[in-house]
């Protein structure tokens, strides 16, 4: 009967950590318009689910392939002109994943099912995971694949199964598949395993043992490779690292000057993680790693160079880093956190309430940011960097639905030529996907822009259109007549629509 109500209470509580989960993932998933890199990235996945070819485009732009092919499969199952739903949904369902890997890692870290569900909740409601799962991007993905393949790699080590170490390398894979960052945990695992082994100094005294320990970690590293080198049947696979190299210092950067730049990031990165986190949850996560060194300090080496050593090295060898660039580490600080909660709900079980109501305004801050990002982004406290990129600079998409009408109402009185000065990202993709294969536009993208003597002489016989993303007012040179002028919010950077004369 105990186990009977123990399962039913375990059940009770995964049912209401996956309901809060999606409520918040899914409550006005598309209030945030997709922005460029989102419909670059689902342009990507509709190319291919329509022609059934070039399974590899994004390889070319240094991108693996799992999340388009993710993407492509939901469109599937999606209406056309739900094509975002297809993109953020697979970030959805991955932050889902990453929150029951944070459960289920507590839970064998520290076999204390508080700890456990604090972690869990500390996942939903902080507004830096609350974001990037709700958007379709690389980031979510290759969290989940991260954590599980830790997870395993932890498992592993504590009980020394071929089953884990098999799934180790497994999802370590397919975490190169969703990105190259995978590479910095690929050199971490055998450490992660190395820590994870109970009387590690006695076992591998043991020949035998020894001897299967160095064999299984050689398997896993020697899985995650295999599909990491499976994209080299992809003709463009050369340009990945080419594309990479143009975010990342060379070794003689490096050396020339170590410090200053690799200061400047941490600095950034501080400032990133404190407004995301925000400042009670970022002082909870110190205290947490300072006590958890001190009390488990083989569980607080592991969790803290976990999310302290991907700082350090994007830090060092970064050229050009975002935040989203460091989601992949917070399930880490997450865990620590939730572990310490969890040792005041145990040792303290007479102020448990107390406790939690302490814990409610600790977290009144990030609470009040991430409803701003369900209800209103433009005035959420996103980091400067996000805000230019996601709200108010060129590469958001405010204002990309206000062009969209307009072609529509347009494309009602007759076909028209609509030109885009830009050939890659939101101009001409926000379009392409709206209007995918409909035979009454004509879409051209060009960079750079030329109103040719032919487009001049179209516009004679119908409407030719010319939308701009990267201009604040319409070019004079050009022989067009305002249209449109859609200001994003902040009113620095519009969307403008000309008509050919």
């Amino acid at each position: 009967m105990g186990m009977k109500n123990a399962k039913t209470h375990q059940f009770i509580v995964f049912f209401l950590l996956t309901f809060f989960y999606f409520l918040t993932r899914l409550y006005n998933l598309h209030i945030l318009p997709l922005f460029t890199d989102e419909t670059i990235y689902i342009y990507w996945a509709k190319f291919i689910s329509t022609f059934h070819s070039n399974f590899f485009i994004s390889v070319a732009d240094g991108k693996p392939p799992l999340l388009i092919w993710l993407i492509g499969i939901f469109l599937q199952f999606v209406p056309q002109d739900a094509y975002w739903f297809a993109g953020r949904m697979v970030s959805v369902f991955a932050g889902w994943g990453t929150m029951i890997g944070i459960y289920a890692l507590s839970y064998r870290l520290f076999s204390n099912k508080s700890a456990a569900v604090a972690s869990a909740v500390l996942y939903i409601l902080l507004p830096f995971t609350l974001f990037y799962d709700r958007l379709a991007l690389f980031d979510s993905l290759l969290t989940t694949m991260l954590l599980w393949s830790l997870y395993f790699g932890i498992r592993f080590g504590q009980d020394l199964k071929t089953r884990d170490a098999v799934f180790t390398g497994s999802f370590l894979g397919l975490a190169f598949l969703t990105k190259p960052t995978a590479l910095i945990y690929w050199g971490l695992m055998p450490f992660v395993i190395f820590l994870s082994i109970p009387q590690p100094r006695k076992l591998l005294r043991i020949p035998k043992s020894r001897n299967r320990i160095i064999v299984l970690v050689v398997l896993a590293l020697f899985i995650a490779q295999v599909l990491n080198n499976s994209l080299r049947v992809s003709s463009v696979y050369y340009l990945m690292s080419q594309k990479n190299a143009q975010f990342a210092r060379t070794l003689p950067q490096i050396v020339r000057d170590p410090i200053v730049p690799t200061i400047n990031h941490l600095r950034t990165f501080a400032d990133w993680l404190i407004a995301y986190y925000t400042m009670p949850l970022m002082l909870l996560v110190i205290f947490a790693f300072i006590l958890l060194l001190t009390k488990k300090w083989r569980i607080g080496v592991l969790l803290l160079g976990l999310w302290f050593i991907p700082l350090l090295a994007f830090a060092v060898t970064s050229q050009i880093v975002f935040p989203r660039y460091l989601l992949f580490t917070t399930p880490f600080a997450l865990l620590a956190s939730g572990w310490l909660i969890g040792e005041f709900l145990q040792y303290l079980p007479k102020k448990r309430y107390l406790i939690c109501i302490g814990l409610l305004f600790l977290c009144l801050p990030a609470l009040k940011f991430s409803t701003a990002l369900l209800i209103d982004p433009i005035k959420a406290p996103i980091p400067e960097t996000d805000y230019q990129q996601y709200v108010s600079d060129h590469p958001s998409g405010y204002g990309m639905e206000e062009v969209n009408q307009f072609i529509a109402s347009e494309l009602v009185k007759g076909p028209i030529t609509v030109v885009t000065e830009g050939t890659f990202g939101i101009l001409p993709y926000g379009i392409q996907l709206v209007f995918w294969q409909d035979s009454r536009l004509d879409l051209q993208p060009q960079y750079p822009l030329i109103i040719s003597q032919e487009l001049v002489n179209l516009a004679k016989s119908r409407s030719v259109y010319v939308v701009f993303k990267d201009r604040t007012e319409l070019p004079l040179e050009l022989p067009l007549t305002l249209v449109k002028k859609i200001p994003k919010p902040g009113g620095k950077a519009f969307f403008i629509v000309g008509k050919v004369k």
